[in-house]
């Protein structure tokens, strides 16, 4: 008995003991997070591991213990950490985050396909545990891949529906907006990516969102240079000089100005990289050594690409004597290699002579510098480097030496051989390069010429319509009141003639201007609920329709998103297009057959009319074409369903036979 209760009170104080020990280490743990010691946390989390502890509490640790590698640098370790996660807990909010920053690591290191599969995960998980904000940043994040990896159409419509969540604050959304403009730029839409970039940078403003802005700015800078808008760079350059002088840090605003400047130095514009040039050089009070005598340096040589040759030696001299004050010898080497090249190409030879040499007795002094080192590592003061170095010809035989001099002759020969093969491809390769940048240049001014013409013809388009409808609706009333008269039968039957034509012209002239407004119109996805679609083409488009029967078949087995008035126009001008075309006969049937999946949903229109000739099927779709001879209409009807489909992305493909009726099937894409 007795052995038996010290057995019991011993297996009790190894429990008290494990369990305080235990305590102890997640005190340890929370005090090295706290102060940022990540190399301590993540002993003590291993420590914690080794003891057994587990559960929700050892997951939100090992959350922590990945983002301290993360700190740490260590990538790998960071997410076989983040991948251990779902072993110890089923608690989304965990599990989304630690998804979350497993992409973060593969978003870094650009391998944007494992990123995405990371982000769709957290997605789910956070919106599982109705974490909206979380489920936002994945969103963002992802759109961003779509959009560097190419994918700009996906990454429109992601962006798009952030921008356009309610719930988001004004300072994500300007991320998003500005990102939008980005996407819109590297696809040469360079309207639309000023008119975000600008919409963004407002909200930046009314933030004081300096930093953003300054990002924004450069895009803005070269969405003008990329419409040869130079007064409009310029003008946003100014700006942005005027945030950057304004930050804190002087740091921050010498490495700006200077990426202001390197900006115009890349597209040629020497004056305004040197005036911006000039304004980093005023912050260099705050500056490191290396990176004062980095902007002296950057000055110095965009005077001389100027050719301010006197301002360009005094910034060297500055430059050169911040280098040797600081005893930096490599930027000393560097800022005489730099002069000697200037002094060369204004034929000044002595000069870049003593340079060069200077340049190189630093050089020299660098390499006699190493060999010291490995005397002091060798740990002889008798290493001698010298004889490794000289080569012994007193010990050669004659024949050694008429073979070497044959060998070197072979070689000389050999090197101009490949010399001259070289300098041929250069120029071969010079010559198609130019021919590329000509043959770019050529078709990217002809595209700017064709989109500028294309809006040009929608603008003079959508005003003349409008502006014929005027009168024309002045000689329909006038015609309204002629009808109340009493006239003869010819008189009646002339003006019943120009009462169709004018009828007919209206139609055209609306159906143009629509042409114009889907065109532009932005898409608005939502759920399409098809027997409601159903219900008002009945009520309002389709009322009094006679002589064909109506068949619907709506099959939903899933949501279907995408834009409810464009997918009216689709179903009212097909189906308003089969009835036209009817042979007016007692079996003449319009038959409208909707499925819809998680995928998408399939739209099929079927007649028993009169079909479409051969000689015309393939331009059915364009402006101004008719199916028949027989056509009343204008020819712009299909031509608005193509306009349609192509902003929902749809697919047409069209069946028909003259005199055998018409196919018409549409395959609808999901666009939530």
């Amino acid at each position: 008995m007795y052995l038996k209760t010290v057995s019991i009170l011993v297996v009790l104080l190894c429990s008290v003991s494990a369990l305080a020990q235990s305590n102890t280490l997640q005190e340890r743990a929370e005090e090295a997070w706290q102060v940022g010691d990540h190399l301590r946390f993540v002993e003590m989390v291993d420590s914690l591991e080794t003891k057994g502890f587990h559960g929700e509490e050892m997951a939100a640790y090992l959350l922590k213990k990945g983002k301290s590698f993360m700190h740490l640098d260590k990538p790998v370790r960071a997410i076989q950490t983040f991948n251990s996660v779902p072993y110890h807990t089923t608690d989304p909010e965990l599990l989304g985050e630690s998804n979350y920053y497993a992409g973060e690591i593969y978003f870094e290191q650009n391998s944007y396909t494992k990123a995405l599969e990371y982000y769709a995960s957290s997605l789910q998980h956070f919106e599982e545990a109705d974490n909206h904000d979380q489920a936002v940043n994945a969103r963002f994040k992802t759109a961003i891949i779509h959009s560097r990896s190419g994918q700009a159409e996906m990454a429109e419509t992601l962006l798009k529906m952030l921008i356009d969540d309610p719930s988001i604050d004004d300072m994500r959304r300007a991320v998003a907006i500005e990102e939008l403009g980005v996407v819109y730029f590297n696809i040469a839409e360079f309207d639309s990516s000023r008119k975000y970039l600008e919409e963004a940078n407002e909200i930046y403003v009314n933030y004081d969102m300096d930093d953003e802005r300054l990002e924004n700015y450069e895009w803005l800078m070269r969405t003008y240079q990329a419409e040869q808008d130079n007064a409009g760079a310029r003008a946003v350059a100014a700006e942005a000089m005027e945030v950057a002088e304004n930050l804190d840090s002087p740091n921050q605003s010498a490495f700006f100005l200077q990426r202001l400047a390197d900006f115009f130095k890349r597209n040629r514009d020497i004056r305004q990289a040197i005036i911006y040039q000039e304004k980093a050089a005023e912050f260099m009070g705050g500056l490191s050594a290396a990176d004062a005598i980095d902007v002296h340096f950057r000055l110095a040589d965009l005077y001389a690409i100027g050719n301010r040759d006197a301002d360009a030696l005094l910034a060297f001299h500055d430059a050169e004597g911040l280098a040797v004050i600081e005893n930096e010898v490599f930027w000393q080497e560097r800022i005489a290699r730099r002069k000697a090249e200037f002094f060369q190409k204004r034929d000044r030879f002595e000069e870049a002579y003593v340079a060069l040499a200077f340049a190189d007795s630093i050089s020299l002094f660098n390499h006699k510098a190493e060999i010291s080192a490995l005397k002091r590592a060798s740990g002889s003061s008798k290493f001698n480097p010298e004889p490794y170095a000289r080569v012994e010809t007193d010990t050669r035989t004659q024949h050694e030496e008429s073979r070497f001099a044959r060998m070197r002759n072979i070689i000389i020969i050999g090197l101009v051989f490949f010399t001259i093969v070289i300098f041929l491809l250069l120029r071969e390769f010079s010559q198609k390069r130019k021919l590329s940048k000509v043959l770019e240049w050529k078709v990217y001014k002809r595209t700017r010429e064709l989109r500028k013409a294309n809006k040009e013809l929608n603008t003079y388009i959508y005003k003349s319509s409008h502006d014929l409808r005027t009168p024309l609706t002045s000689i329909k009333s006038l015609l309204r009141l002629l009808e109340k008269e009493e006239h003869n039968a010819s008189t009646k039957k002339y003006l019943g003639l120009i009462a169709s034509c004018s009828d007919q012209m209206d139609d055209i002239l609306v159906n143009l201007s629509r042409a114009v407004d889907y065109k532009k119109v932005d898409i608005k996805v939502e759920q399409i609920d098809f027997n409601k679609l159903k219900y008002q083409l009945q009520e309002k488009e389709l009322v009094g329709v006679q002589g064909i029967r109506m068949l619907w078949d709506i099959e939903e087995n899933g949501a279907f998103f995408s834009d409810f008035k464009l997918m009216k126009v689709i179903l009212q001008q097909t189906i308003q297009n089969a009835i036209s075309y009817r042979k007016g006969t007692p079996e003449d049937y319009c038959k409208i057959s909707i499925v819809t999946d998680s995928d998408g949903a399939k739209l099929q229109i079927e007649d028993n009319g009169l079909g479409i000739a051969e000689k015309v099927r393939d331009k059915v779709f364009d402006m101004f074409v008719k199916g028949t001879h027989k056509s009343t209409g204008a020819g712009l009807g299909l031509y608005l369903v193509k306009i349609a489909s192509e902003k929902i992305r749809a697919k047409i493909h069209l069946d028909s036979e003259e005199n055998h009726g018409c196919t018409v099937v549409f395959d609808l894409p999901n666009l939530n």
